[in-house]
């Protein structure tokens, strides 16, 4: 009895440190980088080497896109005029428009906006490599001034 205790003890301890030891990398993520200036929002993502972000939802309608949420600004999207948006490349698979590297959003926003509330931007980030997308993550961008 005592040997199957120590038995069934070693067994966990060992379950527990092959769990600890065997955890998942950090999953690659985008950087997002805003500065407000002169009533003019400039936004910069930069993704990951060897991976994409989707710019628009694809042929079929089924694809995730850089998302941005101006809720925290008083705004809907329809509030504010786009000025700059990356063109991307088309992915001849899924009929898409990727971001690869840098890309750089521009909008201008009303007077009445505060300057230094945040907004939050949806980003999905697929591994071109692996061939998966990651679930998309909420960003919570503080322009600087």
């Amino acid at each position: 009895m005592r040997n199957l205790k120590l038995f069934v003890l070693f067994t966990a301890a060992s379950v527990i440190v092959a769990i600890s030891c065997s955890r998942p990398p950090a999953l690659p993520d985008a950087t997002i980088s805003a500065v407000n200036q002169n009533g003019k929002l400039s936004v910069v993502m930069q993704v990951p080497e060897r991976h994409h972000a989707y710019l628009d939802s694809g042929r079929d309608g089924n694809l995730i896109p850089v998302t941005f949420d101006w809720k925290n600004l008083g705004l809907l999207e329809a509030d504010l005029q786009s000025t700059e948006m990356p063109s991307g490349e088309l992915e001849p698979d899924t009929g898409a428009r990727v971001l690869r590297g840098e890309g750089r959003f521009s909008f201008e926003l009303p007077q009445s906006v505060n300057n230094q509330a945040q907004f939050r931007v949806r980003v999905q980030i697929c591994d071109e490599v692996k061939g998966i997308c990651y679930r998309p993550v909420w960003h919570e961008v503080q322009p600087k001034s």
